[in-house]
């Protein structure tokens, strides 16, 4: 597996908008523009013996991503998220492979004008994220990172992640 390793523009994101001084590059970029937003979700680091994450990395992946989704929406980002999405097909209709997602995503994708990454724990080594990255590259999308002010979570929906740090550390 390999990394795209590039220069994104960077938005650092706090709850409190006012917070948030690179809002408005994103904003501006994102003005009557839809926005495809990537995130992590049940890959696997390549170092692990297993296949994929444990359920509660990945069902705080969702949370996580549902909750940046909303605040998007809130804040006139016109944003889908592929996890948010499918989350719940997966919960009411089962399972699918990366590989059926992928061509869903793709043709959700293509109506896409701006395309962002929410970088939560994991985002690099996510080989969705990277195939998402290839195509904002290959179709020439403006490429944002979103990056988490550490407060934008508020305890509840980080508690079990802190225990499990605690317990099993970054596994």
């Amino acid at each position: 597996e390999r990394s795209i390793n590039m220069n994104f523009t960077t938005i650092k994101i706090a709850r409190d908008l006012s917070k948030t001084e690179t809002f408005f590059i994103l904003a501006a970029s994102c003005r009557d523009n839809l926005m495809y937003l990537a995130s992590p979700f049940k890959s696997e680091k390549v170092f692990q013996p297993y296949k994929g994450v444990p359920e509660w990395v990945w069902r705080e992946r969702a949370a996580q991503t549902a909750i940046v989704t909303e605040w998007l929406l809130n804040n006139g980002i016109w944003a889908f998220s592929p996890i948010v999405y499918g989350m719940h097909i997966e919960e009411m209709c089962g399972s699918h492979d990366s590989g059926w997602w992928l061509r869903r995503d793709f043709e959700f994708f293509k109506k896409c004008d701006v395309f962002a990454i929410l970088a939560l724990a994991g985002w690099e080594e996510s080989p969705g994220v990277q195939k998402e990255i290839e195509w904002a590259l290959t179709t020439g999308k403006t490429i944002f990172k979103l990056e988490l002010e550490d407060s934008f979570f508020d305890e509840e929906t980080t508690a079990s992640a802190e225990f499990h740090r605690e317990i099993l550390g970054n596994a």
